[in-house]
């Protein structure tokens, strides 16, 4: 049974690579690209943990994956025309640069403004990274009675894990670092292909912002950034080549570096932050191919989720905020999903459909995967469509902000569960975006639309 469901899986990538026109940061083709991988690994690892595929993980995963693909497919051919316009605001770095009186031609002062925000970003991440170092030592003395071990970031995470959060603050700091890397990366990205000289000032600091991700030991900040950094990097690349031969190319070339950086970053944050000595590789395979066995487990026994309220599971993050303003008459569940498993293999993720199946069975799996696929494949469908500037720069944005929920539905739930921490990120993007830089960069849109 797992070479089939694999089989009807890679099925499912072939068809929305051949009706994407071979649009490789097409929706559908990660969607359903980033699935087939994942059940890959499960049939690989099946036998070794002895849950082998059962059919009803097939019943459910393969139809819904298809309406979520043929969903994204559908609603990115919708067409919206919006005339070209430009803006002409003037930057927050640009005002302060002129409090000191700094004059000369054009281009001497958009340097001099560059180097300005450099020292500010700089001055932002020593400062940031200094408060979030003194934390972790905090955290980690909190547990550090009750384990033997003398890693500081681990012991932190197990003190996040049961409890002794790092604060409003440091979560706001965590925000902010995400929504510096997405501006910054998009940034990079419209000087580069205008062909404009300094975005090599603005690497290190995207490089950074990985690093800042990781000291927290949340993988979910990791691929925030991971996320938005393959989409808007990709999209440049496929979207400027002069040739769809050149673009297929560069496309699929960027896509495998980005997919091979994210697994190992991934197997390696898992080992940097755990007290076993598991290798890069069997970390990244229990985490790609884990939540298949597990959703495979869950529909078995259904009971190891239980559903006491409406979306108690899939909405959770929104009952969470509602008992933060104590506009809720009842404690919310965990974030966390029970352990489920056998003695060789446990995990508590489930992909996207285990939250879904446990609060609302088959059709709230349907409808909420419909909802997922729609909105992800309508953005993309405009953000390739649209003429104006100034939306198409914030789409773009919005979009790699949301890249997160998308790359990881084979592993969690993460488009509403964690909604409430997207809309604050996408607000910070928003904000630091206007900032920095006014709210857009003139943008090339001449690329190639029928790539």
């Amino acid at each position: 049974m797992n070479i089939i469901f694999s089989a009807l899986l890679f099925l499912i990538l072939v068809g929305a690579v051949l009706c994407t026109n071979f649009d490789f940061i097409h929706p559908a083709v990660i969607f359903s690209g980033l699935w087939f991988v994942s059940s890959c690994l499960y049939l690989f690892m099946a036998e070794q943990w002895r849950m082998p595929c059962d059919m009803k993980t097939v019943a459910l995963v393969v139809p819904c994956n298809l309406l979520c693909v043929a969903v994204m497919i559908f609603s990115s051919k919708l067409s919206v025309k919006v005339g070209a316009s430009s803006s002409g605001q003037t930057n927050v770095a640009g005002k302060l640069m002129r409090v000191f009186r700094i004059t000369g031609r054009r281009k001497e002062k958009e340097k001099w403004k560059r180097r300005f925000l450099v020292v500010l970003l700089a001055t932002f991440y020593a400062v940031s990274t200094y408060m979030m170092f003194t934390r972790i030592s905090e955290l980690a003395s909190m547990v550090s009675q009750y384990t033997d071990s003398e890693n500081e970031l681990y012991m932190a995470r197990i003190a996040e894990v049961n409890g002794h959060g790092y604060g409003r603050l440091y979560i706001n700091l965590m925000r902010l670092n995400i929504a510096l890397g997405i501006v910054l990366a998009k940034r990079a990205a419209d000087m580069i292909y205008n062909r404009e000289k300094g975005y090599a000032l603005y690497l290190p600091f995207l490089l950074y912002a990985v690093f800042f991700s990781i000291i927290r030991g949340s993988r979910n900040d990791l691929m925030y950034i991971l996320g938005a950094y393959m989409f808007i990097f990709i999209f440049y690349v496929y979207k400027h080549s002069s040739s769809r031969k050149k673009a297929l190319k560069k496309a699929f070339r960027f896509l495998l570096i980005f997919a091979v950086g994210i697994v190992v970053m991934w197997g390696l944050s898992g080992i940097f932050f755990s007290r076993v000595g598991d290798s890069a590789v069997s970390s990244a395979i229990g985490y790609i191919g884990g939540p298949l066995a597990a959703l495979n487990h869950l529909l078995q026994h259904s009971e190891i989720i239980d559903s006491a309220y409406f979306g108690q599971n899939t909405f959770n993050a929104v009952y969470q905020v509602l008992s933060g303003l104590e506009m809720l008459s009842f404690k919310p569940a965990s974030v966390y999903l029970p352990y489920s498993g056998n003695f060789i293999f446990k995990t508590n993720v489930y992909s996207m459909y285990g939250r879904y199946f446990s609060d609302f069975g088959v059709l709230g799996c349907i409808i909420l995967t419909s909802i997922f696929g729609c909105f992800y494949g309508f953005i993309y469908g405009v953000i390739c469509r649209i003429r104006k500037e100034k939306i198409a720069h914030r789409l773009i944005l919005i979009y790699a902000a949301c890249m997160y929920g998308l790359l990881m539905s084979f592993f969690e739930d993460t488009f509403y569960r964690t909604l409430p921490n997207t809309i604050y990120i996408l607000l910070f993007v928003l904000a630091v975006d206007y900032l920095l830089f006014s709210g857009g960069h003139r943008l090339s849109l001449s690329w190639n639309r029928n790539h």
